[in-house]
């Protein structure tokens, strides 16, 4: 199939999708009905976690036990502006067969990055997750690769936009963002795995994407490109 079409089958996505097609949620407990929220647990028999070792690379929806859903933008507008580039793609099939398990497998990026951190909307129950960087703080949209009972709270991570409406540049903020959350893996400088991802619109807090993170103050990765942008290599 992949000759026939001329494109690389890469852990169940196509390369030539990518990277719009790695905004997938994982769905533990059904589709949410309005894709605002994430089904939560409400006790331990609803948890989920990523099977390891790991089956597929994190940034594919092979890895994970639940179902899924596809957030990428079908309608694409005149102002969207899709965010990162794809530098290098690979995986090792552990038997030579790319649609089996795979054994290794990464994406090397160029992108934004902005520091972020996780946290727990305490008046909610269960308790929702929320991503803050810098002042702004997003609630909507959240959804998380592994329960938030067993992910913890106070995670720092990096938020790598991937799609962004009506955005251009310096002059205003965009109207929507779909972002992946990454959290770094420790095996090498900016080297990373997936965590999850959100995505908003129509919220005031999106300034913060009106332009790039200047202070790399708190970011991890293989390369700075300067203007905001960043090389880093998911696993």
């Amino acid at each position: 199939m992949s000759k026939v079409i001329n494109d690389q089958y890469l852990a169940g996505l196509w390369r030539s999708q990518l990277p719009t097609m790695l905004l997938w949620s994982a769905e533990p407990n059904g589709p949410s009905s309005n894709f605002r929220r994430q089904k939560l647990p409400t006790n331990q028999d609803d948890s989920w976690i990523r099977p390891r070792p790991l089956r597929a690379p994190t940034w594919s929806w092979a890895s994970t036990d639940t179902a899924i859903a596809f957030l990428a933008p079908v309608a694409r507008m005149e102002k969207d502006k899709v965010a990162v580039d794809i530098l290098e793609a690979h995986i090792e099939p552990l038997a030579g067969d790319v649609h089996g398990e795979i054994l290794n497998g990464y994406i090397r990026v160029s992108c934004m990055l902005y520091p972020a951190t996780l946290q727990y909307s305490k008046g909610m129950t269960p308790p929702t997750p929320e991503v803050r960087i810098g002042n702004s703080i997003f609630q909507h949209g959240v959804f998380l690769d592994e329960s938030p009972d067993g992910v913890g709270m106070g995670k720092n991570l990096h938020c790598m936009p991937i799609f962004f409406r009506e955005w251009n540049e310096t002059q205003k903020s965009p109207t929507q963002v779909r972002t992946l959350l990454l959290q770094p893996s420790g095996e090498s400088k900016g080297h990373f795995e997936r965590f999850g991802l959100f995505f908003s619109w129509g919220n005031r807090d999106l300034k913060i994407f009106q332009t790039p993170w200047r202070d790399d103050t708190n970011l991890e990765y293989e390369e700075a490109l300067g203007g905001g942008r960043y090389i880093i290599t998911i696993t």
